[in-house]
């Protein structure tokens, strides 16, 4: 009885301030926040689209430093990667494939798809805002549902 009592105390610990991840409420179309006051010289802007077990990402690679007379000069990358994912009460999952062109088909412009596999500690700081990789803050990816 009394492993019984400690197990049910220990979970009606939960801090309600973290609400659980659930499938039904990752569905649809994220995209990254960054922090207003956040400086930056290069980065990446994340859009993630989730189905039920799937997902779709459009990565966004950008830099103000740029040689004169570049040719990319104000031209944003753009890659897009699609697979499946998964999750468990700390980290998410995504395994498919990058390099793909808009349409999410294979290959894009680079000619070549790798494998994407890329595992993300989260945060689900609300069911409309999610932070992937929160280790480090400057690094992590702030998503909002759209």
């Amino acid at each position: 009885m009394l492993p019984v009592l400690c197990l049910t105390l220990l979970l009606s610990c939960k801090d309600d301030d973290q609400p659980l991840l659930e499938t039904s409420m990752l569905q649809g179309k994220w995209v990254e926040k960054e922090p207003e006051d956040l400086i930056q010289f290069a980065g990446t802007n994340h859009t993630f689209v989730f189905r039920e077990d799937s997902f779709f990402i459009k990565i966004e690679s950008w830099t103000d430093v740029v040689e004169p007379g570049d040719p990319c000069e104000g031209c944003p990358g753009y890659g897009y990667a699609k697979g499946e994912y998964s999750f468990d009460l700390t980290t998410i999952n995504f395994e498919g494939k990058i390099g793909l062109d808009s349409n999410f088909a294979e290959p894009g412009d680079s000619g070549r798809v790798l494998t994407y596999c890329v595992t993300y500690n989260y945060t689900l700081k609300s069911s409309s805002i999610l932070v992937l990789g929160p280790e480090l803050e400057y690094e992590s990816i702030t998503l909002v549902k759209e």
